[in-house]
């Protein structure tokens, strides 16, 4: 239910710090429509740190693996695909990333998860690694 998605909704380890700390264009880029998108970032306090810059599969009508959504994204950031850092849980959006020309960063996937991509990717399994990539 709602109440308890809010009520037990938390941001992952390090994400807080991680996004309040950067000083780069950021934005979330996701297959979910907005509302969820907002709910879980305001849930999480990240909100603050993303609102304008949301970009959903609903509105682009291209959901990861198709890389539109991410070029989407990129666009609205005024910077190229290729100049992106795409930080990622999920196959279809490392696949969306990758085939957009983004250098994609797999957040705890494991090699029988990312399949043939693994030399394609880095691989971290804490936020904080993020940081020294940028």
């Amino acid at each position: 239910t709602p109440v308890v998605f809010r009520q037990r909704l938390k941001a992952m380890p390090g994400a807080l710090a991680l996004v309040s700390g950067l000083e780069i264009e950021k934005c979330v880029a996701s297959n979910g429509p907005v509302s969820k998108i907002e709910t879980c970032l305001a849930v999480t306090g990240l909100l603050p740190h993303f609102e304008g810059r949301i970009v959903s599969a609903f509105e682009v009508e291209a959901g990861k693996p198709d890389p539109r959504l991410i070029e989407v994204a990129a666009q609205r950031m005024g910077v190229a695909s290729d100049r992106c850092l795409l930080g990622e849980d999920s196959l279809p959006g490392v696949q969306a990333g990758l085939t957009a020309g983004a250098q994609v960063v797999a957040y705890r996937m494991s090699d029988l998860q990312l399949g043939a991509l693994v030399g394609r990717v880095t691989r971290i399994d804490e936020l904080s690694d993020l940081q020294a990539l940028l």
